[in-house]
């Protein structure tokens, strides 16, 4: 969570995980889980206008140990959100603050105190608010009803009291796509925008769009935790209708269902044409990017997906489903995206795509260029700029006793 007091507007801002330096001096109220990272970090790269503040819950009460994986994590969360605002009120009391901004976990399940501050607040950007069909819940397997149980939760945060007076309080609320921003419309928000919550290191984006994967076989790369809400059997299965040996699919990452995915490819007859990597080192995916043809990205549910902005960095299209973050935010010129029916007619929409994607050289440089640029726009330093401009916005708009305005009504896209 962040406490800011505006200081001096300058365009030379920096990261949108540590907001605008340059621009506001930032009180960042934060979980000391990697306080020495952190701190050595800012020993590296000092920085005048940061100040971080750790909170910490007493071991007595806190349920969580970070050397136990995330057993007690949601209760440690709402305990460690407790003891936040409680230092952020006290730090309102003892400085004068312009905003609040509130960036902890992404979630509208668990909305925070901002009732306990006494200057206006921003909230997000939060997702959460989407769910996968119904008629996809058959490929959860044996957490099919917990995602029933999900989706019937997430359809009553509606009502739920304490997301209701957040909204309330909240004077500017993110939403990461669509579904999220009509629920916590619904539940009252009385100014909501969609905005992105990941982004780019600038030195991240290649300066020139990168060169195509020499001319062969065709490559689909497929990167995210094996889990039944990412979709990968939507994609095998795509892959399956295509009855081409010269067009593969790699799949990078590890999870619960990898050796389910393989007896499904060896079920399909897949053989050689689908390859699994196992868990890729996060340095290395960029080789492994400009290795391949196209991205391909199945969620059936899921905020937006950071891996796909990644993979565009590196001038891979993607072949998409078209709904929740990425149907909102990709752009139709930089990749395909296919509507969301059945799983029948998804996955037969997801075999022409890559029939459309190997054979459309000339449609698939457009992509490429158009899916470069897009991920151009979205760097941190950009985003930053953008929300110290909101920044004033809001209290601009707070000192006229007024809400918000932003153009268009929303964030625009960067």
């Amino acid at each position: 969570m962040l406490v800011v007091r505006t200081w001096v507007r300058s365009r030379e801002t920096r990261g949108i995980g540590l907001f605008t330096f340059q621009a506001n001096r930032v009180w960042l109220l934060a979980h000391p889980q990697h306080r020495s990272k952190a701190e050595a970090f800012l020993a590296k790269s000092p920085n005048p206008n940061l100040k971080l503040v750790w909170i910490t819950v007493k071991g007595l009460i806190d349920p969580w140990n970070p050397e136990h994986g995330e057993w007690g994590i949601r209760l440690h969360y709402l305990i460690w959100l407790s003891e936040a605002y409680k230092a952020a009120a006290r730090l309102c009391n003892e400085m004068p603050f312009d905003i609040a901004h509130h960036l902890s976990w992404a979630t509208i399940s668990a909305p925070p105190p901002l009732w306990l501050l006494s200057i206006p607040v921003v909230w997000g950007p939060v997702g959460g608010g989407q769910h996968a069909p119904a008629s996809f819940l058959r490929y959860f397997g044996r957490r099919t009803c917990g995602e029933f149980l999900r989706t019937i939760r997430v359809r009553s945060l509606r009502s739920y009291p304490r997301l209701r007076k957040a909204l309330q309080i909240s004077k500017l609320t993110f939403a990461v796509n669509s579904d999220t921003k009509h629920l916590l419309t619904r539940a009252g928000g009385l100014s909501v925008a969609r905005f992105l919550d990941c982004g780019l290191p600038p030195e991240y984006v290649p300066s020139e769009l990168p060169c195509p994967k020499p001319p062969g076989e065709f490559t689909l790369l497929w990167a995210g935790r094996l889990e039944p809400h990412k979709g990968l059997t939507l994609a095998l299965r795509a892959l399956a209708k295509v009855q081409d040996p010269s067009i593969g699919l790699v799949v990078a990452g590890t999870g619960p269902l990898r050796a389910k995915s393989e007896r499904l490819v060896k079920r399909l007859q897949l053989g050689q044409r689908v390859k699994f990597l196992g868990q890729v080192p996060y340095e290395m995916m960029p080789a492994l990017f400009r290795s391949c043809d196209a991205f391909f990205f199945t969620s059936v549910r899921d905020s937006f997906g950071g891996v796909v902005l990644e993979a565009m960095a590196h001038g891979l299209p993607p072949l998409t489903l078209d709904h929740q973050g990425v149907g909102d935010f990709v752009p139709p010129e930089a990749g395909i995206k296919v509507p969301v029916t059945t799983p029948a007619r998804t996955i037969e929409a997801l075999a022409q795509g890559i029939r459309q994607m190997a054979t459309g050289d000339q449609q698939r440089h457009s992509m490429r260029i158009a899916a470069w640029n897009f991920a151009k726009a979205q760097t941190w330093d950009l985003r930053a700029a953008r929300m110290s401009e909101i920044y004033e916005e809001v209290v601009s708009a707070e000192a006229r006793r007024v809400l918000p305005v932003l153009q268009l009504g929303e964030v625009r896209p960067l």
